[in-house]
């Protein structure tokens, strides 16, 4: 009978310590971790910058990433298949427009990438404009729905409107 306490002991004994040294190893990582990340966010929010632990490593996966970023956008002179592409995409939803689609260049930190932005105001019902946004994003290139707003219309119910704010980016012609 004492042999059957001695072996549950010392089970018990075994899984104590694991549990203990998974805590020292995992739990107190993570915890650190996190505390971390906590500082972070505060600075972030406060509008404080605070130093890359690793420099070297942060900056080539951001490089990397803005790599990918300007392959993926379009070169200059397909501007204006472009904006014919999203009022086709329009028509093909059959959706009404209620304003021209007028392209304005926006100011951008980059030389070599241009920005221009639109306002669309869409009526139809909502299956049409989901697709529409799906059109949208599957567009080649690089475009950004910075808002979209959809209000139903109360002399007709079954009728919604959306106002888009649409920023698309292309490559600066070399001159």
């Amino acid at each position: 009978m004492v042999k059957k306490y001695k072996i549950i002991l010392f089970a018990c004994a075994i899984i104590l310590v694991c549990n203990f040294v998974a805590k020292i190893y995992f739990v107190n990582q993570q915890s650190t971790r996190i505390i971390i990340l906590q500082k972070v966010v505060a600075a972030a929010r406060g509008g404080r910058y605070i130093k890359p632990i690793k420099p070297a490593l942060a900056e080539k996966p951001l490089e990397n990433d803005l790599q990918k970023i300007l392959k993926k956008i379009p070169e200059e002179f397909l501007f204006t298949d472009y904006a014919a592409k999203i009022r086709l995409l329009i028509d093909k939803n059959k959706l009404s427009v209620e304003n021209s689609l007028v392209f304005v260049p926006e100011k951008i930190k980059r030389e070599d990438v241009l920005n221009y932005s639109t306002r669309i105001r869409v009526k139809g019902d909502y299956g049409k404009l989901k697709s529409l946004l799906s059109d949208f994003q599957n567009l080649p290139g690089l475009v950004l729905i910075d808002s979209v707003e959809m209000t139903r219309l109360k002399e007709y119910p079954d009728v919604i409107q959306m106002n888009l704010h649409l920023f698309v980016y292309f490559k600066r012609g070399k001159a």
